[in-house]
Formats: structure tokens, sequence, C-alpha cells
């Protein structure tokens, strides 16, 4: 996997990635982030309310369990995790042994400052993945961006679908089976 120009890296300009704040902990989402609470609903409600899509949606130092996939339809905006590095301290973390984690049907998303995990005792089949680009009805995923994210035993640790850009930046995915990336 070659490097992208920089001409072709999609970066969310600061003032736009800092201009709102969303708390997914707030009543009106009803996070918990204990790591035994399903957030998925919660999480989901944060991420369509989040407004134009231009918006950085940060979660909290905390674990978040779904039982599904979590979608971001709108393309343009970034999903991060408190800290930096791959090793964060905000945890996702599933208990569904098919479904994706994590899915973008957009372009130009950023996924980073994550740790994606699969809870003890779920054994990831049928091609789930960690980080799924999907975009459908367009040509390609393009302009997504991946960084800084740890990826542990979720069966494929990031699956592009239709093709286009992606820049990866250090990510680190460690999976029993299946693949660790597909594009």
């Amino acid at each position: 996997m070659g490097s992208l120009p920089k001409s072709q890296i999609f970066r969310l300009p600061r003032s736009m990635a800092t201009s709102q704040t969303y708390d997914p902990l707030d009543p009106l989402y009803g996070a918990v982030g204990d790591g035994v609470t399903d957030d998925l609903a919660a999480l989901q409600a944060w991420v369509n309310g989040s407004g134009n899509g231009l918006s950085c949606l940060t979660l909290p130092a905390r674990t978040f369990l779904i039982s599904g996939t979590l979608t971001f339809s709108r393309g343009g905006g970034c999903f991060q995790g408190s800290g930096h590095g791959p090793f964060s301290a905000t945890i996702i973390k599933t208990n569904s042994p098919t479904a994706h984690m994590l899915q973008t049907d957009n372009q130009a998303v950023i996924i980073r400052n994550l740790s994606l995990h699969v809870a003890t005792g779920v054994t990831r089949t049928g091609g789930a993945a960690g980080i799924f680009m999907n975009n459908p009805g367009a040509s390609g995923s393009y302009n997504q961006t991946v960084e800084n994210v740890h990826i542990q035993d979720t069966g494929i640790g990031i699956w592009q679908r239709h093709g286009g850009s992606v820049y990866v930046h250090n990510v680190t995915v460690y999976v029993k089976a299946d693949n660790g990336v597909g594009f």
C-alpha cells in the first residue's frame, strides 16, 4: 500500500473540527460508557443528531459496548476518541459475532484515536470488520482517513468495499482470522 500525495489526503480544518460540541453522555442521547450497557442506540442517535456532518464528534475516555453496527451516513466529519495514539482511552467494544463495528456510508470521513475490541467470549464470523468503508451507490470510498486506531480480534480489521483513496496512519490490527486490511 503506497502513500498518497499530500494533495489527496483529506483533513478536516481545525476550525471545523472544534466548532461544535456534542456529548454522547448527555441525557438527550443516553450513552453510558461503562462497557456493560449496550450504547449502540444512544451512539447512533448522537451521530445522527450531530448536524451537518462537518462536526468532529469526540467520545470521552470510556468503554462503549455496541451490539451492532454504528453507521456514519454523512460525509465530511470526524469521529474520534479521547487521547492520542492507537491505544486511546476510548474503547468501542462489540458483543456481536457478525456485525461490522463502524461503517462509513459516505466520503471524507475521519476515524481516529480509538481502540476497537471484541467482548470476551465472542468469536467474530462472517466477514465482520472493525471498520467497514461502504459508500453505497458511489464509485468509491474516497478521502477516508483512519489514524491512531488499534483494532483487536475484529475478524477483518479494515475493509474498503468500493475502492478509492484511504489514508491510514499509525494503525495496529491484530486479528486471529480473516484479513487485517482489505482494499
